[in-house]
């Protein structure tokens, strides 16, 4: 059963805290997987649940951790042709680049983290396939969901293991059915100020400023921070089918 507070958009007042012990594991890699940890722990110690956020780069080899939290960005920025080909290597579950993550995580301190929890959510893909594989090798039965903070769907975001995939979107859920694994649409999860109404007059000068008072579809092209992938050759396969759509690029 999904708690009310994933599902839903309102908040509710703090209650006391239930016998109940969850481990929220992120990583500290692009911008989203972090905000989306804490904004879970947030609503599940406000619904009462004994919450723990881990980065689970913390539990690899000081050298990985600086390569993957360090050049992330300026990989995708200037070299995103390398990036794309990393990407499609990272598909095969064979791949020696998946295997070393693997290998040099120190099991001990993930293991120190799930201790005595009674689930495990993970935000990010290397979070997945690690605590994938220690419950694979019998080190803990301790279920896991996963919640993807993107529509689109990497194979290196599923691991058999994983009890729960939650996805902000219907296409997000398509995507892992068609890799074999169940989804549950849900609510993004962004902090209670997203979530906060906005006034009509407010919202009309906003259109205004972006040019979007006429009868014309909106259209919003998500590209993450970094704005990662083909995103000149998506706007214009959008504009060659529908010529009059406004389309909006936020970074």
């Amino acid at each position: 059963m999904i708690s009310s507070r994933l599902s839903g958009d309102h908040d509710i007042e703090a209650k006391p805290f239930l016998p109940i012990q969850v481990v929220v594991i992120g990583a500290s890699i692009g911008s989203g997987h972090t905000s989306a940890a804490l904004e879970l722990q947030r609503r599940l110690e406000n619904d009462g649940v004994n919450t723990e956020y881990h980065d689970i780069l913390d539990a690899l080899p000081i050298l990985i951790r600086i390569m993957l939290r360090e050049l992330y960005a300026p990989l995708v920025t200037f070299a995103p042709l390398l990036f794309s080909w990393l990407m499609v290597a990272w598909e095969i579950e064979s791949s020696w680049m998946i295997q070393v993550g693997l290998w040099t995580a120190s099991d001990r301190r993930v293991l120190a983290w799930i201790q005595d929890k009674q689930a495990i959510v993970t935000t990010h893909a290397i979070a997945t396939q690690i605590v994938g594989r220690l419950k694979d090798r019998a080190k803990h039965d301790v279920p896991i969901a996963s919640y993807h903070c993107d529509a689109g769907i990497h194979p290196l975001q599923l691991h058999h293991s994983v009890s729960l995939n939650l996805v902000p979107a219907s296409i997000a859920a398509l995507a892992c059915r068609s890799y074999g694994h169940g989804a549950t649409v849900i609510a993004p999860l962004v902090r209670p100020r997203f979530r906060e109404p906005i006034h009509d007059l407010t919202r009309c000068r906003l259109k205004e400023s972006l040019r979007l008072c006429s009868s014309a579809p909106v259209i919003i092209l998500a590209a993450g921070s970094l704005g990662i992938g083909n995103i000149v050759g998506t706007v214009h396969d959008i504009l060659r089918e529908m010529d009059t759509a406004r389309l909006l690029v936020p970074r």
